[in-house]
């Protein structure tokens, strides 16, 4: 068995890519998944942190996709 390691986390820093999916102040839901291009672009935007060694990346859960109803 390999061991334990002390730091659950690649690289020092932490990328990350916006995924929120608020109500803006007219009641309507912005989803920034779609509007980033995150989505389609998601294999360029792992490639585009390979030359700052970002190994550590957050991503998000968009919630009005995974709860349809509260």
């Amino acid at each position: 068995m390999p061991p334990a390691r002390s730091n659950p986390f690649q690289s020092f820093w932490m990328a990350g890519y916006e995924c929120t999916d608020q109500l803006n102040c007219f009641g309507h839901r912005v989803d920034f998944l779609p509007l980033t291009g995150h989505l389609q672009l998601l294999d360029q935007d792992y490639q585009d942190l390979q030359p700052y060694k970002l190994t550590t990346v957050r991503e998000g859960i968009r919630w009005s996709q995974i709860e349809k109803t509260p």
